[in-house]
């Protein structure tokens, strides 16, 4: 941690250093400033005139400037007569020997000044205030004044050389008073005034970088401090571009108070880096506060008056680095955490996706084992049920001889037809419903003509049109060939009708067996005569099984199952 500081504090000072050489100074172009102490401030004379210190009662000296809207008022409500000059107008009054400029080639300098500026030399007018690009940064006023001292104008020894000031409300003050030739003042005018556009260009661009890096931090990232903080020190930057007559003074420790936050903010939030972008933050937000505190004393403290022009510099300047680079630091900082979270995000998603994958796997292998298992129950069920309930009780007439040798041939080919169509039945369920359903008149036609039994089978073109997964097809199957070993084994008819046609509008496909054989009771018939299986397979598929006989009316097996548009 004390690494971390000494390095944000040598960068601070590093930034600081870099600030110092771009302010403009007056004596490197060879401006001499006038002493403090030979200036005074005044109230002019009435119709904005220049006024002759004999006849003020009052006046205070360069340094005490900022008392002068106090003493003002003091003054005049000691005083009964009223004056038509208004309070906040003033006099800067200073004395010249006409020996100073016999070369004739004496100017005189008043950068940064607030309001109108007048110049008048022995009381006349001689030359007006230049104004200056807008800008409203700490200490900096609207109007420079840059303007020759002609011979022709000075009397022979002092002369009266006074400023007429309109007002100062924003505590511009008068930095200094810089005499020399015409060309040292017009070299330090254009310093002056490069330096005005400048500060314009920079507070444009620290706005901009500002606004941006707020606006990335809030939208990219999770410093909401930061991105108020960078959001309140470009609406400083903006502040600056314009000037805004109401409240200067105010306006001004408001916007030095913001600026000296938002950079505590930045501080305080890197006050424990923990990577090298937090270390340089840091040290581009010290500078920050020291803008802050320069800007407070520029406007609330009188003893700084005249300020040198390097706090100047530091109070215009001292934030901008930490917009013009500390902003895109944060948001490249915040952008690469951005692209972590991001990685580990899609990394965590594409894990999720795997176990999601491997559990559906598991899931399609525990079903299919289940369905493998189903099947294994109900072949053996049916085992049990047909053929297997078939051969025993042929055995069991065998043993007792009860039995013909004709009638066991009968019953065997009886068991054989029941065995080829379960067989049979599994044969067919990878190919399509209406393909499968002629498979299986191929081979229950021949195995009931055998048994005695004419086939009357009606399988409608409407079929063509729909579809059944395998595992469907297989119990429609198994119903089918239910239906027709019943018929077989106990019905004892003569023909068996097979109806298979769709429901109109409902997506169910419809298959009716009705034979004329000696029927049944349906109430007193047992659950091994198949009935339990053909009602369990219809309830299974989403459909219904409906059975309806009576003695010596034959019996009709209605089956209902759901199907699907052919090619789904």
């Amino acid at each position: 941690m004390p690494l971390a500081w000494l390095f944000a504090a040598l960068l601070a000072a590093l930034i600081l250093l870099a600030l110092l050489p771009l302010t403009p100074d007056p004596a490197a172009s060879g401006l001499v400033p006038l002493a403090p102490g030979l200036i005074e401030v005044m109230e002019p004379g009435e119709q904005h005139q220049a006024r002759h210190p004999a006849s003020a009662n009052w006046t205070l000296g360069f340094a005490d400037q900022f008392r002068f809207p106090a003493e003002t008022a003091r003054h005049r409500a000691a005083n009964i007569m009223t004056r038509d000059v208004s309070p906040d107008e003033r006099q800067w009054h200073f004395e010249l020997d006409d020996q100073a400029a016999r070369g004739g080639d004496l100017a005189l300098l008043v950068p940064y000044l607030a309001g109108d500026v007048v110049l008048h030399i022995n009381g006349a007018r001689t030359a007006d205030g230049a104004a200056l690009p807008s800008y409203s940064g700490p200490g900096f006023g609207s109007v420079l004044l840059a303007a020759p001292l002609p011979v022709a104008e000075l009397h022979p020894g002092l002369n009266r050389i006074d400023v007429i000031q309109s007002e100062d409300r924003g505590h511009i003050g008068v930095r200094g008073i810089y005499l020399g030739t015409m060309q040292q003042v017009g070299q330090a005018k254009s310093a002056f005034i490069r330096w005005a556009r400048w500060q314009r260009l920079a507070a444009a661009m620290a706005a901009v970088a500002g606004l941006t890096g707020a606006l990335s931090l809030a939208l990219v990232g999770r410093q909401r401090v930061p991105a108020a903080a960078f959001a309140l020190l470009a609406a400083v930057q903006a502040l600056d571009l314009v000037t805004l007559a109401a409240a200067p003074t105010l306006l001004a420790c408001a916007k030095a108070g913001a600026t000296l936050a938002a950079s505590g903010a930045i501080v305080w939030c890197r006050s424990r880096p923990r990577d090298w972008t937090a270390w340089v933050l840091l040290g581009l937000a010290l500078p920050g506060i020291c803008a802050g505190l320069a800007a407070l004393a520029l406007v609330a403290a009188p003893w700084l008056v005249p300020a040198p022009f390097v706090l100047l510099q530091l109070a215009n300047n001292g934030a901008r680095p930490l917009l013009l680079l500390g902003a895109p630091i944060s948001v490249w900082r915040d952008g690469l955490a951005l692209r972590e979270r991001l990685r580990q995000a899609r990394s965590e998603s594409l894990r999720k996706d795997q176990v999601i994958a491997d559990q559906q796997q598991a899931l399609d292998t525990e079903i299919r084992n289940a369905a493998i298992l189903e099947e294994r129950q109900r072949f053996a069920r049916d085992m049990h049920d047909g053929i297997g309930g078939h051969l025993q009780g042929l055995l069991m007439r065998v043993r007792a001889d009860r039995i013909v040798s004709g009638d066991i041939a009968a019953e065997l080919q009886s068991g054989l037809t029941d065995l080829r169509l379960m067989v049979d039945s599994l044969d067919q369920v990878d190919t399509g419903l209406y393909a499968a359903l002629e498979g299986f008149r191929v081979r229950a036609g021949p195995q009931l003509a055998a048994a005695g039994i004419a086939l009357d089978w009606q399988l409608a073109e409407a079929v063509r049109d729909a579809a059944l997964d395998p595992r469907a097809t297989l119990s429609l199957f198994r119903m089918l060939q239910e239906g027709v070993s019943n018929c077989i084994r106990h019905a004892g008819a003569q023909s068996l009708r097979i109806g298979i046609d769709l429901e109109p509008g409902q997506g169910m496909l419809i298959a009716e067996l009705a034979d004329d054989g000696c029927g049944f009771d349906p109430a007193a018939a047992q659950s091994g005569k198949g009935l339990a299986n053909l009602q369990q397979r219809g309830v299974k598929l989403g459909g219904s099984t409906a059975v309806t006989s009576s003695p010596g009316e034959g019996t009709c097996v209605r089956i209902r199952v759901p199907v699907k548009p052919a090619g789904s």
